[in-house]
């Protein structure tokens, strides 16, 4: 099945939402919910879930555990592959000490660097070994990924070792662009693009809080938290709701206020029940029967002084 790489960081983040479900005893999830923790649209949900051969039930949802493991079965997470870093400065330790990667089917087995002091020692239970021994470990132990961790000075120099060594995958973090065989795959993981992309888009978000931070004469300064319920009972009532505010709320007060969906904000149980839903928590204040109108408005009220 061919899988474009944007499909499969999708995926990816399913699998998160998903995991975290389960540690939260949920079993149920719909497509819009998983579709407003991204902030992505609903139809691009159902378009990669389709992947999966899962089918939901309507008004109910997808059973998570097993799109969980269609997941897993899809991307080959049962599949152990080994892999090796090479370069133990701080970033390759770091990725040696992140014990998630055996979740996701990657094994380090070893680290290589040309540091001496380095050569011999342990890290996480993974040696490290020689520059010079990559050849040979990599050929004995048949190991087609490396993880490149190398200054940038050096990436290329190493890349060349790797293409000799006969590995087939390099996932690399150094900022350079790799020349290797058209057999030898390159994943650039590019650390710096990522950063500056991020703060680019805070720098938007802050233009429109520059223009967008005055209203009836008042400065807005208190931060304010919108958690929107998208337990079973709160969504199926009102699956809009985080979808719109998502769209709605950056654009309308920037930074000031923060809206983010909750697995469940446990008001059914203890209040009014499920009669009163969908539920909003504005701050420390419960809004039932919640409409985007309401939240709004009550916001504006905060924003303004009134009923603070």
């Amino acid at each position: 099945m061919n899988i474009s790489d944007k499909v499969i960081k999708r995926l990816t983040l399913y699998h998160y939402i998903f995991t975290d479900y389960l540690e939260k005893n949920i079993e149920v999830i719909s497509s819009p919910q998983i579709a407003a923790l991204l902030n992505i649209d609903d139809s691009q949900v159902r378009k990669d879930l389709k992947y999966l051969n899962n089918e939901g039930k309507c008004r109910v949802g997808y059973n998570v555990r097993a799109l969980k493991e269609s997941i897993e079965r899809l991307l080959g997470y049962a599949e152990k592959k080994n892999a090796i870093i090479v370069g133990a400065g701080n970033l390759g330790l770091a990725l040696t000490k992140y014990d998630d990667f055996s979740s996701y089917g990657l094994n380090i087995v070893a680290l290589f660097d040309n540091d001496p002091l380095k050569v011999g020692m342990s890290f996480n239970d993974k040696k490290v070994f020689s520059i010079g021994k990559l050849e040979k470990y990599t050929k004995e132990n048949k190991i087609e990924i490396a993880i490149l961790t190398v200054p940038r000075l050096y990436a290329q120099e190493v890349a060349d070792i790797l293409v000799n060594a006969k590995i087939k995958y390099i996932w690399n973090f150094t900022p350079s662009i790799l020349r290797v065989s058209k057999n030898v795959k390159v994943w650039n993981e590019n650390l710096m693009g990522s950063c500056l992309q991020f703060t680019a888009q805070n720098k938007k978000y802050d233009k429109i809080e520059q223009t967008s931070f005055y209203k009836k004469g008042n400065v807005m300064q208190n931060e304010i938290n919108i958690s929107v319920c998208t337990g079973s009972t709160c969504y199926t009532r009102g699956r809009a709701i985080l979808t719109e505010l998502l769209k709605i709320v950056p654009q309308k007060y920037g930074s000031n206020v923060k809206v983010a969906g909750v697995p469940c904000l446990e008001v059914c149980s203890i209040d009014w029940g499920h009669e009163k839903a969908p539920y909003v928590k504005i701050n420390e204040e419960i809004l039932n029967n919640a409409t985007v109108e309401k939240v709004i408005a009550r916001v504006d009220e905060l924003l303004n002084g009134a009923g603070a």
